[in-house]
């Protein structure tokens, strides 16, 4: 938690820089649990217009009953319709809330993923990279264990599991856009070079959380 918000909240308020943290995806109760710990509480209490916004799937978080989409609406989850492409609607207010200041998390994977093996990301961040009015700070975490505390088709967690999480340095998107302007690349070459640097810190990431992750639960 000190990590985080001394790396990743005083590069967003000193430079006024858009923030977007990416991570993998293993449980549904990735997001508010884990957020829960690396956000202090008084930061959840007065300062919620820097709380993040979250892309959920819409057949998961917003259908059914109507009080399940609004409790998590008023969380900041943004409703994402799988398929529906890197222009729709969730990822434009992404591209606004990023424009205003306001950071923004994704689970790159595009789903929960309860293998240990990173699954192809997608390429939604480098669009937002691109789209942005300034060059995002990408923040990169992996995470272990969560798939113990609510595994797949869950519904009541498990208490008593070890959860591991490893936060990576901050990823500039700057040089990274000025190499694309350089050497000419296409919008769509540019975007997939952007996620193709985010998936490989966090396959980076992943090979340290494993080695750390199985000696913890010794």
């Amino acid at each position: 938690k000190q990590w985080y918000q001394r790396r990743v909240r005083g590069r967003f308020e000193k430079e006024r820089r858009p923030v977007i943290t990416v991570s993998n995806h293993m449980s549904c109760l990735d997001d508010p649990m884990l957020w829960g710990v690396l956000y202090r509480t008084k930061r959840l209490l007065t300062g919620w217009d820097q709380v993040r916004w979250v892309p959920g799937a819409h057949e998961i978080c917003f259908e059914g009953h109507p009080a399940k989409g609004l409790f998590l609406s008023l969380g900041k989850t943004i409703s994402c319709k799988r398929g529906a492409g890197i222009y729709q609607p969730c990822m434009e207010f992404c591209v606004t809330e990023l424009n205003n200041y306001r950071p923004i998390h994704l689970f790159v994977e595009g789903k929960v993923n309860e293998t240990r093996e990173l699954l192809r990301i997608k390429w939604g961040v480098g669009r937002l990279a691109i789209d942005s009015s300034r060059p995002p700070i990408i923040i990169p975490w992996v995470h272990r264990g969560m798939d113990n505390v609510l595994p797949l088709y869950h519904t009541i967690p498990k208490i008593g599991n070890r959860v591991s999480i490893e936060i990576g340095e901050p990823l500039d998107t700057a040089p990274l856009l000025e190499d694309c302007q350089r050497f000419k690349f296409s919008t769509l070459a540019t975007r997939k070079y952007i996620s193709d640097t985010v998936e490989w810190e966090l396959r980076k990431l992943g090979q340290i959380i494993d080695d750390r992750h199985s000696v913890d639960q010794r």
